[in-house]
C-alpha cells in the first residue's frame, strides 16, 4: 500500500501538517501514521483496522476518501468491495479498540523516550545560548581593553624623552621650542617655534637704571576672553590628539605666533614670564604644565582660552 500511503503523506505535508499532529487527531502512535505513510505492511495490524486508519486519515485530510478506498483496495485487496454509491461517510471520529498492555507498556516507553529527547534538546539549547554569552562578553572585554591600552600608550607622556629638552632660564629672550613625536624613542630635530621679539627701550643714565615696561591688561593686548598672565617662568607640554592650530603668546609679547601639530606629535613651549594659549577645539590637545597633568583642555570642538 505504498501509493496509498504516499497519497496521504503528500496531502499532510501539502496541508503543512506533522506526523504528531495526525497521530493526535486520530489517537493513534506516531510509529503507526509512519508505518501507513511507508507502506510498511508488516508494521501494522490486521487489514481490517488498516483499512479504518487509512479511512479516517483521508477523513481528517478532506480529500477524496472514495479515491484513496480504491487505491487501497486495489493494493491490500478486500472481501467487502466498496458499493457504487457509498452511504455518506460520518464526521465523528474512528474509536480505536483498546490496545493491549503490551502495546501500552511500547507506547509509554516511546512516550518516555520522547520526552527524554525534549528535555536533552532543551538542554542543549540552552548550553549554546549561554556559549553565545559568554563569547560576547569575551569579545567585549577584549576590546575594551585594547580602547583602554591605546588611550592609555595615546596619552601617557616619555618623560625620558622630556627630561632631554633644555631646562627653562630666566636669561633666555627666546625659550626653545621642541617637537617630539609620542611613537618614536628618541627626540627630533629641535625647531624653534615662530615669536615675536621682545623689545625694550630704556634710558641709560650713571646714575638710574632702565626702565621697567608696566603690566598690560591681557585683553588689551590679546582680545577679550584671557585671565591676567601670573609671569612667571612656565613649560607647557601640548601632545595632540588630532590635526589642530595652535596659537601662543608670551607674556612680554603682544601678538600670537602660531604653530600647527599633527595628531601624536608633542609642542613643547617655555616662557620665563608667563604665557597665553588659544585654539578653536579646546578637545584637540592634551596640557602638562610644569609637569603636572592638566589633561585635556577644553570641550569638543569648542574655542579655549588659557593664560598662565
Amino acid at each position: 500500500m505504498k501509493i496509498t500511503g504516499e497519497l496521504l503523506k503528500a496531502e499532510r505535508i501539502k496541508k503543512n501538517l506533522s506526523v504528531n499532529d495526525i497521530a493526535t487527531a486520530l489517537k493513534l502512535s506516531q510509529k503507526m501514521i509512519s508505518a501507513i505513510e511507508a507502506g510498511q505492511t508488516e508494521a501494522l495490524p490486521a487489514k481490517t483496522f488498516v483499512r479504518g486508519f487509512v479511512k479516517s486519515y483521508a477523513q481528517y485530510l478532506k480529500i477524496d476518501v472514495d479515491h484513496v478506498m480504491m487505491q487501497f483496495q486495489e493494493e491490500m485487496g478486500s472481501t467487502h468491495p466498496l458499493p457504487k454509491n457509498p452511504p455518506p461517510v460520518s464526521t465523528e471520529p474512528v474509536t480505536k479498540p483498546p490496545p493491549s498492555p503490551e502495546k501500552k507498556k511500547e507506547a509509554q516507553k516511546e512516550a518516555q523516550k520522547e520526552t527524554v529527547k525534549l528535555i536533552e534538546r532543551e538542554k542543549g539549547n540552552k548550553s549554546y545560548a549561554y556559549i553565545g554569552v559568554a563569547v560576547v562578553l569575551v569579545v567585549l572585554i577584549v576590546a575594551i581593553n585594547r580602547i583602554v591600552d591605546r588611550y592609555q600608550k595615546e596619552t601617557v607622556l616619555d618623560q625620558q624623552e622630556i627630561s632631554k629638552l633644555e631646562p627653562l632660564s630666566q636669561s633666555q629672550t627666546e625659550p626653545p621650542v621642541a617637537v617630539v613625536s609620542s611613537d618614536t624613542t628618541e627626540t627630533t630635530t629641535t625647531i624653534p617655534a615662530p615669536v615675536v621679539v621682545e623689545t625694550k627701550v630704556a634710558t641709560e643714565s650713571a646714575d638710574t637704571t632702565a626702565a621697567t615696561a608696566p603690566v598690560q591688561n591681557p585683553n588689551t593686548i590679546l582680545g577679550e576672553g584671557f585671565d591676567a598672565s601670573n609671569g612667571k617662568p612656565v613649560e607647557i607640554i601640548v601632545e595632540a590628539k588630532k590635526d589642530f592650530e595652535l596659537s601662543y603668546a608670551r607674556g612680554n609679547s603682544t601678538t600670537f605666533s602660531k604653530v600647527k601639530l599633527t595628531s601624536k606629535q608633542i609642542q613643547v613651549i617655555r616662557s620665563p614670564n608667563g604665557l597665553y594659549l588659544k585654539s578653536e577645539d579646546g578637545s584637540a590637545f592634551h596640557l602638562v604644565v610644569n609637569g603636572i597633568d592638566k589633561g585635556q583642555a577644553g570641550s569638543n570642538n569648542k574655542p579655549v582660552k588659557l593664560s598662565f
